[in-house]
């Protein structure tokens, strides 16, 4: 009898245990405390976060393979050598703690080619174990520096047999970008590699700068697939934003989320909402009162499967813009052209003259967003969704245009519910203020479903072509094909932000009266261009100062002559927030004050 009381008893203890347990991990949850139900970690099989000294003789003795392929003689640089701070600081760590290679590897104008064979990991590689990195160019780079990474199941030599298993350009965002890649096979000599791989780079060349690689590991663990296109910049208009993405697990997703932050401000979290098998979406947990223009918004999308492994994407970034939106179409009738997706391709161009964009308010400047208005949605992800723009001479059309196209948005496109529905376009288009507006709207999708619906204004049928098939080969965005001319053009709201005209420092050119004008770009990290224009001869006072009134940089001061000046503001030595610049100027004799004006700008770092 003692014996059986014992045992209730220690069941009774048991069942109370994992009662505590669910209620500490439902917790952890509501706390965004991810850390208490992360268990089991994916296993770390190799790890270096590059903190030590990474010359050569270094990165071999700890197990490396340095190689130069490059197409021409080695240049004056190492393959590989020791991060450099004066360029940017370490993701972690002291601040030289990362390796680097630049353009001066190769000489003249040839191919780089530097490769970083990881170490033999002991009892190999496993099919889907990840490589991960951290890495990045100067911030604002104009060049296109690249990396690839390569998986070989038994060589260790450039010369061997690799599998390139990804392929990317260096972030110039000013931040440490972390990339996975997965090994496509198990083998006990399994190895992964890292090329520093670029055409036509070099002194002489045009496709390389300086990059930088930290805290290398390889992970053991059934990681979770997040598929998924950035966010553009948002106009202020348009928030919150929805994000929409697939992620795919053989084991089962158990939830997915978003970290988010704005600016440097503590992060936030939402779970997304289970759409479908492999679907998930929701909108940002915030209103439009919470944003201002000039906030960034930093996030990145977290999964998690059954089995407790964690995988994330990549930190992204955008901006709250400020804009003018012009809305082009006031009709009702509902047309099926646009997105006819029981079609796998479909192409339309859509006109719209300067005249329709200058009655509805708009103006010359960069396009960086447009909606449609859609009456019935599906919300498939399209694949090979392209927006394309270009400016048009005339103001009718007869058949599709083959040349001439700015590409704005590339990528999967998935409509998330009816009425207004925003494309974020991540390369903004210029309209001139002058020709006709040219918009196409093409894709190659993998399945069928049925058309999305959008609202139309009766328009002459020289405005909106489409055509629509199931091709068995090609792409719905290049086919020669024959178009229908219609009756009815699309309903367009177009996101424009005006221009900011800047014609250099030019003493020879006269302006008609004093002007401080809007620094650009901001908001800034850290350099900005602040000009004034100057009418007749004067002393010239221009400062900066602090959200208290604190004097912080006196950028002029002395007389100067007539004409439009411009002048840089470095803010990399301070923190990020509000500052203000104000311009007085006074006769030469720096006795009475004929002009003054005051400006915000905003450093985000």
């Amino acid at each position: 009898m003692k014996k059986i009381v014992k045992i209730l008893m220690l069941i009774s203890i048991l069942f109370s245990f994992c009662i505590l347990c669910i209620i500490f991990i439902s917790s952890a949850d509501e706390k965004n405390i991810r850390e208490t139900i992360d268990s089991p970690k994916n296993t770390i099989i190799f790890s270096d976060d590059m903190n030590g000294i990474n010359d050569t003789n270094s990165l071999k003795s700890r197990g490396y393979k340095v190689y130069y392929r490059g197409s021409g003689p080695q240049g004056t640089s190492a393959v590989w050598f020791q991060g450099q701070p004066s360029k940017f600081p370490a993701y972690n760590g002291p601040q030289n703690g990362y390796i680097a290679s630049d353009f001066n590897v190769v000489t003249g104008q040839n191919n780089i080619d530097c490769w970083l064979v990881l170490p033999r990991i002991s009892g190999g590689i496993l099919t889907n174990d990840s490589i991960f990195l951290y890495s990045r160019s100067e911030q604002s780079n104009p060049y296109a520096d690249s990396i690839r990474v390569m998986y070989s199941t038994n060589d260790s030599i450039p010369e061997g047999v690799w599998s390139e298993i990804g392929r990317f350009k260096t972030s110039t965002s000013g931040f440490w970008e972390k990339r996975g890649f997965k090994a496509t096979d198990t083998s006990i000599s399994g190895r992964f590699a890292i090329r520093y791989c670029v055409a036509n780079g070099g002194p002489s060349g045009q496709n390389s700068n300086y990059i930088g690689i930290d805290a290398i590991s390889i992970i053991r663990g059934n990681l979770p697939s997040i598929i998924y296109t950035p966010l553009g910049n948002c106009p202020r208009g348009y928030w919150p934003p929805k994000v929409f993405c697939q992620v795919n697990d053989n084991y089962g997703v158990d939830s997915v989320w978003v970290d988010w932050r704005k600016n440097n401000g503590p992060y936030n979290r939402f779970n997304l909402t289970h759409d479908s098998v492999n679907k998930w979406s929701n909108t940002f947990n915030s209103t439009v009162f919470q944003v201002v223009v000039g906030d960034s918004i930093f996030y990145r999308i977290i999964a998690r499967n059954i089995s407790r492994y964690e995988d994330s994407t990549l930190q992204f970034k955008f901006c709250i813009l400020a804009e003018p939106i012009c809305c082009i179409g006031t009709g009702n009738i509902s047309i099926g052209w646009l997105l006819p997706l029981m079609f796998t391709d479909s192409r339309t161009d859509i006109l719209y003259t300067a005249q329709d964009i200058i009655a509805a308010g708009g103006s010359a400047g960069n396009i960086v967003a447009i909606a449609f208005n859609i009456v019935d949605v599906d919300t498939l992800s399209i694949n090979s969704f392209n927006v394309k723009c270009q400016l048009f001479p005339d103001t009718n059309l007869t058949g599709f245009i083959y040349g001439g196209w700015s590409t704005c948005y590339s990528g999967t496109y998935a409509f998330q519910g009816t009425g207004w529905q925003t494309i974020n376009l991540t390369t903004p288009f210029y309209w001139d203020g002058i020709n006709s507006l040219l918009i196409e709207i093409c894709y190659h999708n993998k399945v069928q479903s049925y058309a999305s619906s959008v609202m139309a204004s009766i328009s002459p049928p020289t405005r909106m072509i489409s055509y629509n098939a199931n091709l068995s080969s090609g792409s719905g965005c290049t086919a020669p094909w024959q178009c229908y001319l219609l009756t009815n053009r699309c309903n367009i709201c177009l996101s424009i932000i005006p221009p900011v005209l800047w014609t250099g420092n030019n003493p020879g050119i006269i302006p008609d009266k004093y002007s401080l004008f809007q620094n650009y770009p901001n908001p800034f990290n850290p350099v900005t261009k602040i000009k004034y224009d100057l009418p007749d001869k004067g002393f010239v006072s221009l400062i900066v100062y602090d959200i208290i009134g604190r004097e912080i940089s006196q950028l002029i001061k002395g007389v100067k002559s007539p004409g439009n000046y411009i002048i840089d503001f470095d803010g990399s030595n301070l923190s990020s927030g509000m500052y203000f610049y104000k311009l007085t100027i006074s006769e030469p004799s720096g006795k009475m004050i004929k002009y003054t004006s005051v400006k915000k700008m905003l450093l985000i770092k």
